[in-house]
């Protein structure tokens, strides 16, 4: 693409979708497959011809293609015949090329000159630790519900959601609702766990769980996508977080939670 007024759009190597190979040469008869990644230095543009596993050079003026890193052979190998398995995107930097290795998952670095090949290897670098939860901050509504009692033993939660009238939930969207308990273990779930994950709900949700005499708190966290429900509506995105005091007793009702979360 020549970026200036006059600007027009040609190829410089390749035909079109169906034609493809690994091929060197003049760029009319050169041939690539799937190159995702291109670096232009000191009038030599370097194409990561990613399906063939290669780095090649291509000269706009004289329209030559030449391979300039990789055999062809998928691997991960440095020195002068390296090998590289789909590599993506490149940059240039101090006289090297970086390559994005893609399913070696390293980043490679050739030197312009030599073509030696290392993979990149970071030095002094403290270990990224996951952050506790908690960490990051919660954007969505915080809601404290009212303290409930239930009696112990095997029992039901059930949970409810409400969308505003005309709308959906979108059946497409990675919908989720998660939940945990804090404090002491008053409930569990059907393996016996105390966390539990519900990926693209449908609502009502009936849950067996057993409950256990106490005092602790169970949240709730609603992350849903929702649409109008008339064609090409538009989409919307809710997430909430509900805190429920829960009093586990003998003299209370029943071993029954139900909560609803309601969309405003």
């Amino acid at each position: 693409v020549d970026l200036d007024q006059r600007g027009r759009v040609e190829t410089l190597v390749g035909e079109d979708l169906f034609v493809f190979g690994d091929r060197d040469g003049p760029s009319h008869r050169a041939r690539l497959q799937h190159p995702l990644g291109v670096a232009f230095h000191e009038g030599i543009l370097y194409v990561a011809d990613t399906y063939n596993n290669k780095i090649k050079k291509l000269s706009p003026t004289a329209r030559q293609v030449v391979t300039f890193l990789g055999t062809g052979e998928a691997g991960l190998r440095d020195g002068e015949r390296p090998l590289f398995d789909e590599p993506g995107g490149i940059s240039v930097a101090g006289g090297k090329l970086y390559i994005a290795d893609t399913n070696n998952h390293v980043i490679r670095v050739a030197d312009l000159q030599t073509g030696r090949t290392v993979t990149l290897e970071l030095k002094g670098v403290e270990r990224v630790r996951p952050r506790a939860r908690g960490a990051f901050a919660f954007s969505g509504d915080v809601l404290t519900v009212p303290a409930q009692q239930v009696a112990p033993g095997a029992g039901t939660l059930v949970l409810s959601l409400r969308l505003p009238k005309g709308h959906k939930l979108n059946e497409h969207a990675p919908s989720l609702v998660s939940l945990r308990l804090e404090g002491d273990p008053v409930l569990r779930f059907a393996q016996g766990e105390t966390t539990l994950t519900l990926r693209r709900p449908t609502f009502p949700i009936s849950l067996p769980v057993a409950f256990r005499e106490g005092q602790g708190r169970l949240i709730v966290e609603w992350t849903l996508y929702y649409c109008r429900s008339d064609v090409g509506g538009l989409c919307y995105f809710a997430e909430a977080r509900q805190v429920v005091p829960l009093e586990v007793k003998p003299n209370a009702a029943a071993p029954r939670l139900s909560l609803t979360y309601e969309v405003k």
